[in-house]
């Protein structure tokens, strides 16, 4: 919550220009590492002890909500160096968007693939008619996250890498249609209520 208000504060306070990008991603920094401290806390990295093999623990599902806990992590630090950089004034430019994208893309969107590929065999009680779009999920957000995130590099003289932002784009929208496709094959295999 105090990440949110200060966030908040940099976005509504009659700071200039240098000090409001500051306490924006200061705010941002708090609110990730607090996400980031409860994750690592409830054992996002760790092996599960003494799990029923039921709970599905392993493969592209893990390998997903460990890229949501790596991304923001990374976020979070990332915000850090970002508000101590934008507080002595010097512009952000493609940092700020690439911290962005690594908590929309990286974190919610892994979540949101990788619950979706644990929820539909519960809710629609018929397995996933394709496993293996789950990896292909995983492989594609990954590429797409770290094609995204690799804009920052443009800031430092690495030009040739801003061709292929736009393909991260691509690149996410293919993981989300192997989660679309795996729900619809899994509603057309429903037995009749």
């Amino acid at each position: 919550m105090r990440g949110v208000v200060l966030a908040g504060a940099g976005l509504a306070g009659p700071w200039s220009g240098a000090t409001r990008v500051a306490l924006e991603r200061a705010g941002e920094a708090v609110a990730l590492a607090t996400v980031a401290a409860v994750a690592l806390s409830g054992g996002a990295f760790r092996r599960p002890r003494g799990v029923l093999p039921m709970a599905a623990r392993g493969g592209p599902e893990t390998w997903l909500f460990r890229m949501a806990m790596l991304a923001a992590s990374l976020a979070a630090a990332g915000s850090i160096g970002a508000a101590a950089v934008a507080w002595t004034g010097v512009p952000l430019s493609l940092v700020a968007d690439a911290l962005r994208h690594l908590v929309t893309v990286g974190t919610l969107t892994s979540m949101v693939v990788g619950m979706g590929f644990r929820l539909i065999p519960v809710i629609e009680g018929f397995p996933l008619p394709w496993p293996r779009l789950r990896g292909l999920a995983f492989w594609m957000l990954l590429a797409g996250v770290l094609t995204r995130t690799a804009e920052v590099l443009a800031d430092y003289g690495l030009e040739a890498v801003l061709p292929l932002v736009p393909l991260s784009g691509v690149l996410v929208w293919i993981a989300l249609a192997c989660l679309g496709v795996s729900v619809l094959g899994a509603m057309r295999h429903r037995s009749p209520v």
